[in-house]
C-alpha cells in the first residue's frame, strides 16, 4: 500500500493540537539549527548531521537517537534470527530511530562519532526516513502543483504518482507496517526528510494523516517543537497500546515452556496449528497483553510473541493470530487481535456476536474464553482517527480508498484446527455437517448470518466435531453489506453485489467448501479437478465491481448424471445429493411459472438445518465408523486458487 490512504496536507500546529497536545506543559522549546543537515550531499550524511543536531540541542530528554544498519551490516552485527533486531528488512528499516536512553550503555559501532545499531523492535518508538532530494517528497501540496503542474499534468492528487515519490512512500508504509506487525500499537508517529523540507506522519488501521511540508531549516523551531514535543509525550500519546508491555523474566519463561510442550506434543500428530512453529522466533519481541470479557467481567494476562497468523498490511483489519500463553488459566490458547470496522449498528462486534449465540444455544460454536473491544488505561476504546479526521476537512481528504472508522477487538478461545486435518473423508463431511448445524440454529434462534463461510473458519476440533468460526462479519437478514470469501461465496452474490445476504447463501458457501474439499484432496488419483469454477471474476458493464458465479452456475445446471470420481462412495454420493438440490433450486429460480407453490416450499426447506442436517446425515450413516484417533493424517489439500479475493467491509488486508 501506497497510495489512496492519505488525509492531508495538514497544517503542523493543527498536528499538534490534535495528536501531541499532552505535552503541551513542555513548551517552551529549545532553540536549534538544522541548516548542517540541509546542506548535507547525501542521505547518510544527512541523518548522521540530524542525530547530532537533536542531541546537540538537548530535544530529546529521556530518548537517544540511533542511525541504523541496515541489512548486510545489521546481520553482520546481530545475526540472524537472534535478537529483536531488523534483520533483511530492506526498506522498512528507517533511516534513524528513537528508543527511550539506555543509562551507561554505549551503541557497538559509531559512524563519524554517531551510535549506529540495526534497529530494535523492543524499543524502537520514532522512524525517521531521510532522502537527499526534494524530489523524493512523497506528496504534493496544492501550492506546488498550481505553480509548476496544472497547466501540463492531469488533475491534482496529493499522493502524486511518480517513481520517485512512490517509492519513498513505499518506504514510508512499509516501515510504520512492521513497527505496527511486531510490537502492539495503536498507531505510529513518523517523520521524513527530503533534501530541504520535512513533513509529519501519523499512521493508524485506516490511514495516514500527513502534514503539509516546512522548511526544516528555515523553520527550524517547527522541527524543533516535534522532536521537543515527542520527547515529553507519554507512551500511549506515542502509539503504544498501553494495556500491553514487556513481561517479567518469570512470565516469559512459563511462556517458553509451554509453548514448547504444546508443538512437541502435537509435532507429528493428526491435528497442530499451521506456522505455530514460529510463535517462539527470538527476532520478534515477548509481550505481556491485558484481555478482559465485557460480558462476564473476566480478565487475565497473556504472553505472545510472533504471531503465525498476519494479514501483512499496515491498513485494514490487520488480524493477527497467536499461540498464547493464559498466565491466569496455565495453558495455551489461541489469540485474535484485530480491528474491528466500527458501524456496529449493521455489523456487531464479534464479542457481541458470540455472546448472543451462547445465549440463544447456538452449537458447533468455539469456547471464546475472553473477548472484548480493547480500551486504554482511561477507559476510552481503541479506535482510529484517519477516518474522521478525513471529514473535517474536504480539502484534507485524499483518500481514494473508502475506509470507515475501525475499533481494536480482541478473542481469546480454545484452539481448534484447520479443516484441511481432518484424518478422514467421514471426518470432513462430520464437519461440514456440524457448520450446518450452526448456521441453521444461528439463523432460525438468534437471526443472525455468518455471511463469510470458507475452509478457513470451518475448523474441526481435537475430537473430530466442527466448529463454525471467525463472526466478526456476522449480520442480520437486513444487513446489506458485501462481505465474503470470493471462492465459497454463493451465485447469487457473485452475479449480483448488491443482493441482500440470507441464509441460503451461508448453506451454499458449505456447498462450495464440500466441492473444494473434494476436488483438493478428495478425487481418485489421476482425476482433473475443476478449479476454474472458483476462481472466475470480471468487472460488471459499468466497471464498477468484480462479478462472477457464470460457471459456478453451469455446474449445478449441467450436475444431473454427472458422477465425481471421489475417494469413496459415501462421498460420492453426497456430492451427487448436493448437487440434485442445489441443481433444484436454481432451476426453479430460473422458471418457476406454473411451480409457484413448489418454488415457494423449495425455498422454505431449504432455509431450514433440518434439511440440509439430513442430506449429510445420510452420507454419515454410510460411511464406516470413526478410525481411532492417532492415525496418520493425509496429506493437506492444496492451497486456495492464486485469485481467491476476500471481499472484505475495507480494502486493504484483513
Amino acid at each position: 500500500m501506497s497510495h489512496g490512504y492519505f488525509v492531508g496536507p495538514i497544517p503542523t500546529k493543527w498536528f499538534f493540537r490534535h495528536f501531541m497536545h499532552s505535552a503541551d506543559g513542555a513548551i517552551p522549546v529549545p532553540r536549534a539549527n538544522f541548516s548542517a543537515v540541509r546542506e548535507a550531499r547525501d542521505a547518510d550524511t544527512m541523518r548522521l548531521k540530524l542525530v547530532t543536531a537533536i542531541h546537540r540541542h538537548g530535544l530529546a530528554p529521556g530518548l537517544e537517537y540511533i542511525a541504523t544498519l541496515r541489512d548486510e551490516q545489521a546481520e553482520m552485527e546481530a545475526g540472524p534470527s537472534t535478537s529483536t533486531t531488523a534483520v533483511g528488512l530492506g526498506e522498512a528499516v528507517p533511516s534513524i530511530y528513537a528508543r527511550p536512553k539506555r543509562e551507561g550503555s554505549t551503541a557497538p559501532r559509531t559512524m563519524r562519532g554517531i551510535p549506529l545499531e540495526a534497529l530494535d523492535f523492543y524499543t524502537a518508538c520514532l522512524p525517521i526516513e531521510v532522502r537527499a532530494d526534494d524530489s523524493s517528497d512523497p506528496f504534493l501540496d496544492p501550492l506546488d502543483y498550481n505553480d509548476h503542474l496544472r497547466t501540463t499534468v492531469g488533475p491534482y492528487t496529493f499522493a502524486w504518482y511518480d517513481d520517485t515519490r512512490e517509492a519513498t512512500r513505499t518506504a514510508l508504509a512499509a516501515q510504520a507496517r512492521e513497527l505496527m506487525h511486531r510490537q502492539q500499537r495503536v498507531c505510529v508517529l513518523q517523520l521524513v526528510l527530503c533534501g530541504r523540507h520535512a513533513r509529519l506522519l501519523r499512521w493508524d488501521r485506516g490511514g495516514a494523516v500527513v502534514t503539509e511540508r516546512f522548511a526544516y531549516a528555515a523553520a527550524a523551531g517547527v522541527l524543533a517543537e516535534f522532536l521537543w514535543r515527542y520527547a515529553h509525550l507519554p507512551a500511549a500519546a506515542r502509539g503504544w497500546d498501553d494495556t500491553a508491555g514487556p513481561p517479567n523474566a518469570r512470565e516469559a519463561g512459563l511462556f517458553r515452556a509451554a509453548v514448547q510442550r504444546f508443538l512437541k506434543a502435537h509435532a507429528g500428530g493428526a491435528r497442530t496449528v499451521p506456522q505455530g512453529e514460529v510463535t517462539l522466533d527470538a527476532a520478534y519481541p515477548v509481550w505481556r497483553v491485558r484481555v478482559a470479557d465485557e460480558h462476564s467481567g473476566a480478565a487475565t494476562v497473556l504472553i505472545v510473541q510472533r504471531p503465525f497468523h498476519t494479514s501483512g498490511g499496515v491498513l485494514g483489519r490487520a488480524t493477527r493470530g497467536y499461540l498464547a500463553y493464559d498466565v491466569r488459566a496455565r495453558r495455551v490458547t489461541f489469540f485474535k487481535d484485530t480491528w474491528r470496522p466500527g458501524y456496529t449498528r449493521r455489523l456487531g462486534a464479534e464479542a457481541g456476536t458470540y455472546h448472543t449465540l451462547r445465549e440463544h444455544g447456538v452449537q458447533h460454536l468455539p469456547k471464546v474464553l475472553y473477548a472484548c473491544d480493547v480500551r486504554d488505561g482511561g477507559g476510552e476504546l481503541q479506535q482510529t482517527r484517519s477516518y474522521g479526521i478525513a471529514h473535517m476537512n474536504p480539502a484534507w481528504d485524499q483518500r481514494t480508498e473508502r475506509s470507515g472508522e475501525l475499533v481494536h477487538h480482541r478473542v481469546v478461545q480454545e484452539i481448534a484446527y484447520p479443516l484441511q486435518q481432518a484424518l478422514d473423508e467421514r471426518e470432513y463431511v462430520q464437519v461440514l455437517h456440524d457448520a450446518a448445524v450452526a448456521v441453521g440454529t444461528a439463523h432460525a434462534q438468534a437471526n443472525l448470518l455468518h455471511r463469510d463461510l470458507s475452509l478457513n473458519n470451518v475448523m474441526i476440533t481435537s475430537e473430530g466435531r466442527g466448529v463454525l468460526n471467525d463472526w466478526d462479519m456476522a449480520g442480520r437478514d437486513t444487513t446489506s453489506i458485501y462481505v465474503g470469501t470470493w471462492t465459497y461465496m454463493s451465485i447469487g452474490i457473485l452475479q449480483n453485489p448488491k443482493k441482500r445476504h440470507d441464509v441460503l447463501d451461508d448453506y451454499e458457501s458449505l456447498y462450495w467448501i464440500l466441492q473444494f474439499g473434494v476436488m483438493t484432496r478428495y478425487l481418485a488419483e489421476g482425476a482433473e479437478p475443476e478449479m476454474n469454477i472458483f476462481d472466475e471474476m470480471e468487472r460488471n458493464d459499468a466497471n464498477t465491481h468484480w462479478i462472477g458465479g457464470t460457471k459456478k452456475l453451469e455446474w449445478v445446471l449441467t450436475s444431473e448424471g454427472r458422477v465425481i470420481p471421489c475417494t469413496s462412495a459415501p462421498l460420492r454420493q453426497l456430492v451427487a445429493d448436493m448437487d440434485a438440490a442445489w441443481r433444484r433450486y436454481y432451476q426453479l429460480q430460473a422458471d418457476h411459472t406454473g411451480k409457484e407453490a413448489e418454488w415457494e416450499k423449495v425455498q422454505a426447506r431449504y432455509k431450514t438445518a433440518a434439511f440440509w442436517g439430513h442430506i449429510f446425515e445420510q452420507a454419515l450413516e454410510k460411511f464406516p465408523q470413526p478410525m481411532k484417533r492417532g492415525r496418520k493424517r493425509k496429506a493437506e489439500p492444496m492451497e486456495p486458487p492464486r485469485r481467491s479475493k476476500r471481499l472484505k467491509i475495507l480494502r486493504g488486508e484483513d
